[in-house]
């Protein structure tokens, strides 16, 4: 007999959020969100027809989470914070840090003073 293991949501990579939507309204504010699609047909390329919202099924646990999760997004983003940070090298171990803190993308790095005393904002 082979061993089924339960795996929680939350440890899960790629995961998807489809939805039955119909009303193109939705359809497009689900669609914005990273990784999320929607259903509303069945069939092959040649024969599609409507799905019934009650013939498709889905992860309750699963939805809440994601509703939670972009609730948490928005709430977020509403604030209009950004996060502001100041490091300070010197001498040649500074160069050492620079490309991972920049070429991030998520800071905007500058410099400022000589080879042996750098000052960096981000």
């Amino acid at each position: 007999m082979d061993k089924i293991e339960v795996v929680p949501a939350h440890k899960l990579e790629g995961k998807c959020q489809v939805r039955h939507l119909t009303d193109e309204a939705k359809i497009e504010e689900w669609i914005e969100h990273d990784d999320h699609f929607y259903i509303n047909q069945e069939g092959d390329v040649d024969d599609l027809r409507p799905l019934k919202k009650r013939d498709f099924g889905y992860c309750g646990e699963c939805r809440a989470g994601d509703d939670r999760a972009r609730e948490q997004k928005e709430r977020f983003m509403e604030t209009n914070s950004k996060l502001v940070g100041m490091e300070l090298f010197s001498g040649k171990d500074a160069m050492l840090y620079d490309p991972f803190l920049c070429y991030t993308g998520l800071l905007r790095c500058w410099w400022f003073g000589s080879r042996n005393e750098l000052l960096k904002l981000c």
